[in-house]
Order: structure tokens, then C-alpha cells, then sequence
């Protein structure tokens, strides 16, 4: 998926994460969030990026993995990674 394609769709923040996320690595939510230019980024808003961002990609095949550490009891987000999403007709 292009930048090309993705711009209009996306808000400025959500195409700021998705091109850090373009190139298949796992990034920390900190990463994202230095990436976002926005000194007020809160865990919680960055979430909320991801889950709106995850929702326009699907529409083409994508997603945004998000990879956890620790027990249930004690999660912590270790990163997320854009996926390609396996579709089965």
C-alpha cells in the first residue's frame, strides 16, 4: 500500500504511525508516539490511533499486530507491527 493511496484516507497522525510501521519492524509505543511530533501523546491516545488506524487498513488487507510481554495479570506493549492480513475465501 502507497503513501499515495493512504494519504487521504488517514488522518496526519495515523499516517505518521503507519510510516513508521511500513517497514515491517516491530516498533515500541514509544517509538510511534516520538514519531507522532506531539509532546501531549499518551499511551492511551496512541491506542486509540491504532485502533482507527487498523480500521482503514483492513479495507486493504492490512493490520497493525500489537505483540505483548508478561502474564495476563501484568501486560505490557512490547511494540506493533503492520501485518498482512491472510484472507480466505
Amino acid at each position: 500500500m502507497t503513501e499515495q493511496k493512504t494519504s487521504h484516507a488517514l488522518s496526519r497522525t495515523q499516517a505518521l504511525i503507519y510510516q513508521v510501521l511500513e517497514d515491517g519492524y516491530t516498533h515500541s509505543p514509544q517509538e510511534l508516539m516520538d514519531a507522532c511530533d506531539d509532546d501531549m501523546m499518551l499511551t492511551t491516545a496512541l491506542n486509540m490511533q491504532i485502533t482507527h488506524l487498523r480500521q482503514k487498513l483492513e479495507r486493504h488487507g492490512l493490520s497493525v499486530l500489537c505483540i505483548h510481554q508478561g502474564r495476563r495479570s501484568d501486560k505490557q506493549t512490547k511494540g506493533y507491527r503492520l501485518v498482512r492480513l491472510l484472507v480466505i475465501e
